[in-house]
Parts: C-alpha cells; structure tokens; sequence
C-alpha cells in the first residue's frame, strides 16, 4: 500500500479493506513567528493588566481589570491552541466497510470519533460565497475552523477538513 499525496496537504493509503488520509495543517514558515509574536504580546498585555490590579484601590477598578484578565486568558488559551494545532497537528480520516473514524490530533494527542456507515446521510462540500466575511475569516490562519466538508451523523451536522482548498 503506496501513500499517495493529493494537493499540498493531503496523503491517501489505501487497502483492500479501508483508506486512510492525512490533513495536516501546516502554514508557510513565514506566519509561524507571527502567531508566536501574537501569544507573546496578548501575554505582555495580560502582565501589565495584572500589574495594574495590585496598584489601584478601587474596588470597580479591581473588577473591571480581572474581568477584562479574564477575557485575555480566554484569547490567549485560543492561540496557544491555534498555535499548537498549525506547528503539530493534523486530521485524520479512516474509511472501512463498517464505518468513518475521524480524529484531530495535535502531537498524537485527541480523541478519535467513530461514524458508523449506515447512519452517515448526505455528505457534502460547504462553500462559501467569494468575498464574503465568513470565508475570510475561515480562511485565515490564526483561526482553528473552516471546515469543507460535512455530513449528518445522529441528526446532527459532522464538519470535517479544515481549510481545505477548492483543489483539495
């Protein structure tokens, strides 16, 4: 069983019994160090909010500083998270006779979802409008999101490959 890539992101390996394909989700070299300046900057904003905290003595003040703390704790767990998933993560999707199993991974680690066949109904392509914000901000680099590719499972939607290209 050869792997065969397809487009810039995707290899396939089939057998006699099931086909497995990789996405990984690597970006140009170039944004990597953007994302890292990101995180790092949103932290240094997180410092001085906290500095500020422990210098004022209004109890509004106070409040309205952790509030906000807590609002860029919230952002910074979601690019540490964006960050980690475009250097080390990947999907994967395994096709047998019985059943679809699809697993996110960063580094190994996710939790792989097992979609019998006979309750996988109406599988297609999402597409966007060109220009729209929507595909925009799917497309976009720091986001994790954007999946091109669905089907309803237990009557509910299963989103699949993120950022896909119309290529791939």
């Amino acid at each position: 069983c050869a792997v065969k890539l397809i487009g810039d992101r995707i290899s396939i390996k089939s057998s006699a019994d099931r086909t497995t394909a990789v996405i990984g989700t690597r970006i140009q070299s170039w944004k990597e160090p953007l994302l890292a300046g990101w995180i790092v900057c949103w932290l240094i904003c997180i410092v001085v909010i906290n500095y500020y905290i422990f210098q004022t003595d209004s109890n509004q003040e106070i409040i309205f500083l952790f509030a906000i703390t807590l609002f860029m704790l919230y952002y910074a767990y979601r690019i540490i998270k964006v960050y980690a998933w475009r250097k080390w993560g990947m999907e994967y999707l395994k096709i047998s006779d019985e059943a679809i199993t699809y697993k996110r991974s960063i580094r190994g680690y996710g939790k792989a979802r097992i979609f019998p066949l006979s309750d996988v109904k109406k599988v297609s392509i999402i597409t966007k409008e060109d220009g729209s914000f929507a595909k925009v901000l799917e497309e976009s680099f720091w986001v994790m999101g954007g999946e091109r590719v669905s089907f309803e499972y237990d009557e509910k939607q299963v989103r699949i490959g993120m950022q896909l290209s119309d290529k791939d």
